[in-house]
C-alpha cells in the first residue's frame, strides 16, 4: 500500500505536525482500497492517541489512488482551508479517533466531501461544498466506534447530492446538530436516511428535502444566492441567510500546543470577520458583504512548487480580433494566468513552437493546446516557465 504523505502517531506524545502549502494531483487509479491516498494521518490501532497535526492550504486534484484523499486515523487533528476540486473516486474521511475538525474548506467537483465513519466529537464548520454528486456529507451507521456529539454548521451545499444522516442500522449516530447551514438546489434531495433525532438549528433549505420538515430549526426558502466573477455563490443583500444566524451550537474546541482555532466562528472562510453577536452572523460560511470575494485560498497556483512564487491564478487577459488581425498580436503571461478569446468568428487555436509559428507551420506542439473551431475560449497556462508568449495566427 502506498502512501503518498503518511504520519504515525505516538501514544504518550502528540506530533503538533503542521502540513501546509502541498498540492497532490492526478493519482491514477479507481478509488476502492488501492491504497494510493494523499495524506493517512495514523493508523487504526493509533485511534485514540492524541496527534495534534495540522492540514491546511493544501491543493488536492484528480486523486483517484483512494476512496480517501486524507485517511484521518486518529485523535485531535484540525483540517482548513484546503481545496478538494475534481476528485471524482475520494473525499476526505474521518475513519478513526475522536475530536477531529474540518473548517473553511472548498469541496467543489467531486465524489464526496467528508465522510465520517467512526468516533465522537467531530466538527465540520465554515466549509462550501459544490457539485459534489455521491454524497457531500456522510454520517454512517457504524458498529464498530458508533458516532455520537457529530457538529454540522455554518456550511453551504449548492447543487450537490445529498447528506446522508447513518439511520439504517442498529448503531445510528447519536447528537448530531445542524446549525446555520445553508441547503440550496440539491442534484435530487438534500438529506437521506434521517435517524429523527437530529437536532435543527437555524438552517436555510431550498429544494427538495428527502425528508419531512423538522418542527423547528429548518426554514424552507430560497436563499437568493449570487455568482461571482470568479464562479462562487455568495450571498447579497436580500438574502434570508443575512443576520439570521442561531445559538445553541458547540464552539469549536481549541486543542492545546496547537495553532488558534476559530473557536467562536469569528470569521468566515475567507478569514473575514464576522460580527461578534451571533445574532448578526449570517448563515453559511461566507459573512455578507464580501468584503474578500469568495473563492478558494489553497489553489494549484499558491501550493506545491508555486507556493510563494507570487503567480496568481486570477489574472485575465483578453485577446478579441478585426478581420485577420489580433488585438493584443503577442502576448506575454505568467504561469497561472488566464487568457480568454473573445472572436467575431469560429477559429481553432493550435499553440505550436516558436520556429512553426515563424515559418508559417501549423504543426501543434506535443502536449500544447489543440482545439476545434471557438468563438469564445479560455486558457490557463500551467507550465512551471516564469513566462512564455503567446501569439495568435489564422491557418
Amino acid at each position: 500500500m502506498i502512501k503518498i504523505f503518511s504520519l504515525l502517531v505516538n501514544e504518550n506524545q502528540p506530533g503538533y505536525h503542521k502540513v501546509r502549502h502541498y498540492s497532490f494531483k492526478n493519482f491514477d487509479g479507481t478509488g476502492n482500497d488501492l491504497g494510493i491516498e494523499p495524506i493517512r494521518i495514523g493508523v487504526s490501532t493509533q485511534a485514540d492517541f492524541i496527534s495534534r497535526s495540522l492540514v491546511e492550504y493544501c491543493y488536492f486534484t484528480q486523486c483517484n489512488g483512494y476512496g480517501e484523499l486524507i485517511s484521518s486515523k486518529a485523535t485531535q487533528n484540525v483540517y482548513r482551508y484546503n481545496t478538494f476540486d475534481d476528485n471524482p473516486l475520494a473525499e476526505l474521511v474521518l475513519r478513526h479517533g475522536d475530536e477531529n475538525v474540518v473548517y473553511g474548506n472548498f469541496f467543489l467537483n467531486g465524489k464526496g466531501g467528508v465522510r465520517i465513519r467512526e468516533g465522537q466529537g467531530h466538527y465540520i464548520y465554515n466549509n462550501y461544498f459544490y457539485n459534489i454528486f455521491d454524497r457531500t456529507i456522510y454520517i454512517q451507521n457504524q458498529d464498530d466506534d458508533p458516532l455520537d456529539n457529530i457538529n454540522i454548521a455554518y456550511n453551504l451545499l449548492v447543487e450537490c447530492d445529498e447528506v446522508r444522516l447513518g439511520g439504517t442500522g442498529d448503531d445510528e449516530p447519536t447528537n448530531v446538530t445542524f446549525a446555520n447551514n445553508i441547503f440550496t438546489d440539491p442534484n435530487d434531495e438534500s438529506f437521506d436516511d434521517p435517524t429523527g433525532n437530529e437536532t435543527w438549528i437555524g438552517n436555510l433549505a431550498f429544494g427538495d428535502l428527502g425528508m419531512d420538515v423538522p418542527p423547528s430549526g429548518m426554514t424552507v426558502a430560497n436563499p437568493f444566492l449570487i455568482l461571482n466573477s470568479d464562479g462562487y455563490y455568495g450571498l447579497f443583500a436580500g438574502s434570508p441567510a443575512v443576520d439570521a444566524a442561531q445559538p445553541g451550537y458547540l464552539p469549536l474546541p481549541q486543542f492545546p500546543g496547537m495553532d488558534p482555532i476559530d473557536t467562536d466562528i469569528s470569521f468566515d472562510i475567507m478569514q473575514q470577520a464576522r460580527p461578534s453577536a451571533n445574532s448578526q452572523k449570517d448563515l453559511g460560511p461566507n459573512e455578507y458583504p464580501h468584503n474578500a470575494g469568495v473563492k478558494p485560498l489553497a489553489t494549484a497556483f499558491n501550493t506545491g512548487p508555486w507556493y510563494l512564487t507570487g503567480y496568481s491564478p486570477y489574472v485575465t487577459h483578453v485577446v478579441t480580433d478585426a478581420g485577420l488581425e489580433f488585438d493584443p498580436e503577442i502576448l506575454t503571461i505568467s504561469v497561472g494566468e488566464q487568457v480568454d478569446f473573445q472572436l467575431s468568428g469560429t477559429h481553432n487555436v493550435v499553440e505550436m513552437s516558436a520556429s512553426d509559428y515563424d515559418n508559417l507551420n501549423a504543426v501543434p506542439l506535443a502536449g500544447g493546446y489543440l482545439l476545434p473551431q471557438v468563438e469564445v475560449l479560455s486558457l490557463q497556462v500551467n507550465c512551471l516557465l516564469a513566462c512564455i508568449i503567446i501569439t495568435a495566427m489564422r491557418t
